[in-house]
């Protein structure tokens, strides 16, 4: 009798721990999970702040572009340069 006793406290002590050890096993998954997220939507963030910015350039450039083509229509037209 008194080794059943032990015996089954033996089981609950190993039982406890096993449900400690499951317990921080899902905690660190969860912790895990919310970090891979953060970073997921930061990358996200930089991608379109990219993409934007990029399309900013393109656009700035092509105005630029235009700008110079405006400028050296207005010199042939006035005869600057010849």
């Amino acid at each position: 009798m008194v080794s059943q006793r032990r015996r089954i406290q033996s089981l609950e002590e190993e039982l406890e721990e096993l449900r400690e050890n499951a317990v921080a096993r899902v905690q660190d998954r969860w912790m895990i999970e919310q970090q891979y997220n953060r970073l997921l939507d930061e990358r996200n963030r930089l991608r379109t702040r990219l993409a934007n910015d990029e399309e900013d350039l393109r656009r700035l450039r092509a105005e630029e572009k235009r700008r110079e083509g405006d400028n050296n229509n207005r010199d042939r037209m006035s005869g600057v340069g010849f």
